[in-house]
């Protein structure tokens, strides 16, 4: 794929990344992995995803920076990256629970509160699969619930609001307001570690 890509954006606008972001398997949110892969993990360790993406870069592209996007939290893990040869990170789950973050102190407390077996990952209204915090809109959607869809945004041609279900934009924009109860929280498999909701300022003093 990312082969693919430089090709084609080298052929039509002279262009080649600025950087390429590598998500593992253990990421939050929208995966790009099969269910079978997400099943063994280990299968796919973002160490050969790194291998594979250096193959394709070759001698020629080996200075485009590579950031790894995979259970970031603190200081260790950077260093583990930096060290398996990444030239920065990608952080998520761990800056929503950030007092800067537009999350709802209610949303956040959901993250602080979630252990490991409170991860789970459903099939997205858009398709792919997404990993995801078992608040109760996920249960009900388990148990094959539909949620009443009033479509306000017609954001996906690919969504059919008559068979998916949830309207996954509501559910986002939901969960931003710290509605527990009808919002998605997107989350990374890293979630049981993080316990508190922290400023940005003092995450960067505890990396010096």
């Amino acid at each position: 794929a990312l082969g693919l890509i430089m090709k084609t954006w080298k052929r039509k606008y002279n262009r080649l990344p600025d950087a390429i972001i590598i998500e593992g398997p253990k990421c939050g949110g929208h995966l790009g992995f099969s269910n079978e892969e997400l099943e063994k993990m280990d299968s796919v360790p973002i160490e050969k995803i790194l291998k594979d993406v250096i193959d394709v870069l070759g001698e020629e592209h080996k200075d485009i920076p590579l950031i790894a996007a995979e259970g970031v939290v603190d200081k260790s893990d950077i260093e583990r990256f930096i060290k398996m040869g990444f030239a920065g990170v990608q952080i998520g789950t761990r800056f929503i629970c950030m007092e800067e973050s537009g999350m709802a102190k209610a949303g956040q407390e959901v993250y602080v509160k979630a252990k490991a077996e409170d991860v789970v990952i459903i099939k997205s209204p858009v398709g792919l699969p997404v990993r995801v915090l078992k608040t109760p809109l996920v249960e009900r959607t388990l148990k094959g619930i539909r949620e009443p869809i009033k479509c306000a945004y017609h954001c996906l041609i690919t969504c059919d609001r008559k068979t998916v279900p949830f309207c996954i934009a509501k559910a986002l924009l939901t969960a931003k307001t710290g509605d527990v109860e009808n919002g998605l929280f997107m989350t990374g498999c890293c979630v049981d570690r993080i316990d508190n909701i922290m400023s940005v300022k003092d995450f960067f003093e505890s990396l010096k």
